[in-house]
């Protein structure tokens, strides 16, 4: 949805449509999200997980935009660098889904 509290009609039936589905596994979620940021202009990584201790099966999985958050302040402040920093990516974007 865009940046203000309204949604247009559109945007809330492909939010249902999207929120509405079932799938099988995480890498089936996965891929269909994938698939989604890419018609919407982003790309997504697994962020957090959850396990059950007792098996390791996963409960929960976090799936966020790739420009998420943003770089710690450490990684600036260091001095004993080996190599060049990577080129930042972090933009703060707060898209999600927790499944």
């Amino acid at each position: 949805m865009n940046g203000n509290t309204h949604a247009s009609l559109e945007e809330l039936e492909e939010y249902n449509s999207v929120i509405s589905q079932t799938f099988r596994s995480e890498e089936e979620f996965y891929k269909f999200y994938n698939s989604y940021a890419e018609d919407k202009g982003f790309s997504v990584r697994k962020e957090k997980v959850r396990r059950e201790p007792s098996s390791g099966e996963v409960t929960w999985r976090r799936f966020c935009c790739s420009c998420e958050g943003y770089r710690s302040v450490e990684c600036f402040e260091r001095t004993d660098k080996k190599r060049e920093a990577r080129a930042l990516t972090r933009c703060g974007c707060e898209a999600k889904l927790d499944v």
